[in-house]
């Protein structure tokens, strides 16, 4: 199986497009999904795109917004300026806010900033903050800045809350596309793809019931297939087949030992 092979889904396809509305309208964008969605595989294949530079952070339970921050202005640093990696410095969050904008008003090509594991955002009160200082950054005209949030549920549903203090600050500079669960004709494509078995609609069925429509743990098991098939060395392989490579070898008959009395003869002989 191809690992670095990209396919566009459905899920893709969208994302696609409302990214490039984004970018155009000068909005953030949220990506919603459940974990195994794609979103980070999706999110990497950003950097095929020379016209931009696309700059991750991931976000953790220790982070702080100045934390945050620094991480945003080490990696534009990094992608822009060509910047070694620096250590945190211990600077307040308004200096590296600063920092940041300078880099950006320097850069000779639009960022694309994804910020992935963005939920902390909403678990920890204190990060709401970040969330601030980059609507604020994508609002600077000079930056050319398009902001990607990766979310699970948590920040969607924050931003999703006119009522919530961030809702209501947010959800109006922000464009949103769900990653829903993968379909049997997206597992189909992706087998059509990226294998060099063909799959049938049944196998592919079970495989998706199998995953719950992740696409994280989809690839590992389309891989399992492909080296079951390769052992037996056939190019096709429907549920049925399959079913019956994975059994396990039927052992051979014992044979039953006589139980019946010597005869009168073998008695004598004997």
């Amino acid at each position: 199986m191809n690992a670095d092979l990209f396919i566009r889904t459905r899920n893709v396809i969208r994302a696609d497009a409302a990214l490039k509305r984004a970018a155009k309208r000068g909005r953030m964008l949220l990506v919603r999904g459940s974990a195994g969605a794609g979103k980070t595989q999706w999110s990497r294949s950003l950097r095929s795109d020379e016209s931009r530079v696309v700059v991750t952070v991931r976000l953790g339970a220790m982070m702080t917004p100045a934390l945050a921050l620094f991480e945003v202005l080490s990696g534009l640093e990094q992608a822009h300026l060509k910047r070694e990696r620096r250590p945190f410095d211990q600077r307040s969050g308004f200096l590296i806010y600063l920092d940041i904008k300078r880099v950006l008003e320097q850069a000779r090509r639009p960022t694309t900033l994804v910020i992935d594991e963005s939920d902390y955002c909403a678990w920890k009160r204190p990060m709401q903050r970040f969330v601030y200082a980059l609507r604020d950054l994508a609002d600077y005209s000079e930056a050319h800045l398009t902001i990607v949030w990766l979310s699970v549920a948590s920040l969607a549903q924050q931003l999703a809350a006119p009522t919530d203090g961030l809702g209501a600050a947010v959800q109006s500079r922000t464009e949103t596309v769900e990653f829903g669960a993968i379909t049997i004709d997206d597992v189909m494509l992706l087998a059509r793809e990226s294998l060099d078995v063909q799959l049938s609609r049944d196998l592919v069925a079970m495989l998706l019931k199998r995953t719950d429509g992740s696409l994280r743990a989809l690839v590992p098991q389309l891989e399992e297939i492909e080296s079951v098939a390769h052992a037996a060395r056939v190019i096709t392989l429907d549920l049925a087949a399959y079913e019956r490579l994975i059994a396990p070898p039927t052992p051979p008959p014992r044979e039953a030992k006589s139980t019946a009395l010597p005869s009168a003869a073998a008695r004598k002989v004997a």
